[in-house]
């Protein structure tokens, strides 16, 4: 698809939509993307940020959001074409989402709201999510539940300035969590484990000088204690003779 016209782009205004690219290629000074869901008024899209989508090998993605009132209550943005996805993404669309609004990005785009929760529902084994901004209180509420992340050793990390509470676990600004089956595990580099040592009791002995010598000797405690009992016995004999 070469798109090469002054006024080509691709333009997504609407409260709720969707745009899906399947294994394509977009070339063309006209390849830009515009997502304005706050606006109707097409002469408002000159003062507002786009996205240049070129990819010089064939390319999928997906773009699919619904507003209430200016404020995503869904939205994924993914696009592996484009260098940089999550930030330029969160560059056009931060007239478009409130400060409450659940924000996570990932390797390829951006996720919002209800979207976000389901990609952090849907974590992968050894992978980092960092949530970068809070959503309203409902959301982080189901975020809060134990089961609201898999415990199979994904890591959340708390990217805002403010404790999150994720599977029951507190996690504080700047903090990672990696969850597994036994449970929650702090991040080794910022808590490294403690380390127990079991000390067994060695068998205890006596140290006397040799007569002989005058050096000194080792008896071991239950040696000592056998010879006493045996000196004891031999007394006793001793003396029920002479009676």
């Amino acid at each position: 698809m070469e798109l090469t016209g002054s006024n080509d782009a691709f333009i997504m205004d609407a409260s709720s939509s969707k745009l899906e690219i399947i294994n394509s290629t977009i070339i063309g000074k006209g390849a830009k993307l515009f997502i304005t869901p706050d606006t109707n008024n097409p002469d408002y899209l000159a003062g507002r940020p786009s996205i240049s989508i070129v990819n010089n090998e064939p390319q999928s993605g997906i773009i699919e959001y619904s507003c209430y009132y200016g404020k995503y209550d869904n939205g994924k943005f993914i696009l592996p074409g484009v260098r940089d996805a999550s930030a330029k993404l969160k560059a056009m669309l931060k007239d478009s989402f409130t400060s409450d609004t659940l924000l996570i990005p990932g390797p390829d785009g951006l996720y919002l709201s209800n979207s976000a929760l389901d990609y952090l529902g849907d974590a992968k084994s050894g992978e980092t999510y960092t949530i970068e901004q809070a959503g309203p209180p409902e959301q982080m509420e189901k975020l809060a539940k134990a089961g609201a992340v898999r415990a199979n050793g994904c890591t959340i990390k708390n990217g805002t300035n403010a404790a999150i509470t994720v599977n029951e676990v507190v996690i504080q600004p700047g903090k990672s969590y990696t969850f597994t089956e036994k449970g929650p595990e702090l991040d080794p580099e910022l808590d490294p484990p403690s380390t127990i040592v079991i000390i067994r009791p060695a068998e205890e002995v006596t140290t006397q000088p040799n007569p002989a010598t005058g050096a000194p000797q080792v008896i071991a405690v239950a040696a000592a204690a056998s010879a006493i009992a045996a000196v004891l016995a031999a007394v006793l004999l001793l003396r029920r003779k002479e009676e």
